[in-house]
């Protein structure tokens, strides 16, 4: 059985647990469980995402997307040279800019789902927001994405092992730490197969503070 789209995936789950068909297994829930668990394992070229914001004189805060995970680097995309903010908690950035003259932005913070900049903008500003996103969910209307399309054996055994955690069968302590084992192994292969893509092919040098010999 093929592992090409979602629909593929819910047939997959049931069969493995030797119940094809059953409407009584939750399959949606299990890749929903699995999904949100590799957002918060993952960090991978595939999710490196960025987008632009358009400052408003006086207005320093704005809202995120809904599947920023964390930032990489924000910039002033129209400065010249390219100007590179600095995160700042939010309380320091309070402390920072305490007096607020809106001017153009040095920093920012994160706070819930929203981003703030400091000083605030005093003028249009692009800002280039680069963010780490969530594993995109599937769905009926998203059959698949970078996650399934190139790793497949993830999303299997790690909603197989949610799987087990909703049947609580006799067998399914041995079942789902096999399940977990196979899940760990493939988030491990994803970590090493995009360490490979960032280096490129180039050898790891040593570097030390005082310089190389």
């Amino acid at each position: 059985m093929g592992l090409s789209s979602y629909s593929d995936l819910k047939d997959s789950i049931c069969s493995w647990l030797g119940r094809p068909g059953d409407p009584l297994i939750p399959t949606g829930d299990l890749i929903a469980l699995f999904e949100a668990d590799a957002s918060r394992q993952l960090r991978t070229h595939y999710q490196e995402i960025s987008y632009n914001i358009t400052t408003v004189n006086g207005t320093d805060t704005y809202a995120l997307p809904d599947d920023f995970l964390a930032p990489r680097e924000l910039s002033i995309a129209t400065a010249k040279p390219l100007v590179v903010l600095d995160y700042l908690p939010p309380t320091q950035l309070d402390d920072t800019w305490i007096w607020n003259n809106a001017a153009q932005p040095f920093n920012y913070t994160i706070e819930g789902s929203n981003v703030r900049f400091g000083p605030t903008p005093g003028g249009v500003y692009t800002i280039r927001v680069e963010y780490w996103q969530a594993i995109p969910a599937l769905s009926d209307d998203n059959a698949s994405n970078w996650l399934l399309a190139q790793f497949p054996d993830a999303y299997l055994w790690g909603s197989l092992a949610e799987a087990e955690l909703f049947l609580g069968a006799d067998n399914s302590v041995q079942r789902f730490q096999l399940f977990v084992q196979r899940r760990e192994a493939a988030y491990a292969g994803i970590k090493i197969q995009d360490q490979r893509y960032r280096l490129g092919g180039a050898a790891l040098t040593m570097r030390t503070d005082t310089g190389n010999p």
